[in-house]
């Protein structure tokens, strides 16, 4: 399969071992060469091909992270790595139990105060709303028992001089302010459109 690479238009264990019929300790040659020998490697490789009929198996001891190495040749003794590196070493936080909730009636205590403060409130609510209609229908029906005697007040009819002079300075008030109040909101309207436009 090594013969078939291709490298610059022509297969690459040729340009490693310059022969295309290239063998295994021509291979190894050729790598181990070095740069001011015509190779390609930094310094001289010298292979040392054996002959072994059985493979050992590396049968190194190993250790843990968190555990002190023994001294091994020169070495005199490493310690174990600290807890950056090895999380097994560091200590366990200790957390504090939470504590047992009080229950009331089998209902957790905040949960019953938050019940009982949304209850307080949605009575209050609809104590208030209950109130505003019924003052609502009051009014309503008040008003419209007026309503004939308002209508007299503010519009002038042929019967103005039996009609009291609060009744007829009432009238005449209301017909100023409309008189006012139209070319007052037509001029206020025509400088809203020309603010919008511009």
């Amino acid at each position: 399969m090594a013969q078939n690479v291709q490298y610059s238009g022509s297969s690459a264990i040729s340009f490693i071992c310059e022969n295309a019929q290239c063998t295994l300790p021509e291979l190894l040659e050729a790598l181990g060469k070095s740069v001011d020998n015509g190779g390609h490697a930094p310094f001289d490789i010298d292979f040392i091909l054996v002959n072994q009929s059985s493979s050992q198996a590396m049968d190194a001891p190993t250790y843990a992270c968190n555990v002190s190495l023994p001294p091994l040749g020169p070495n005199p003794g490493q310690e174990a790595c600290d807890c950056s590196d090895c999380p097994s070493v560091c200590l366990q936080p200790d957390f504090p139990q939470p504590d047992t909730p009080i229950l009331v009636f089998g209902v957790p205590l905040p949960w019953l105060i938050c019940g009982g403060v949304f209850g307080v409130l949605l009575v209050v609510f609809v104590a208030i709303e209950a109130s505003s209609c019924c003052r609502c229908s009051r009014r309503h029906e008040h008003t419209e028992g007026e309503e004939d005697t308002e209508l007299l007040i503010s519009t002038s009819s042929g019967d103005d001089h039996h009609a009291s002079w609060r009744q007829r300075l009432g009238a005449a008030l209301d017909s100023a302010l409309l008189k006012v109040s139209t070319p007052l909101s037509f001029l206020v309207l025509c400088h809203l459109d020309y603010f919008w436009l511009y």
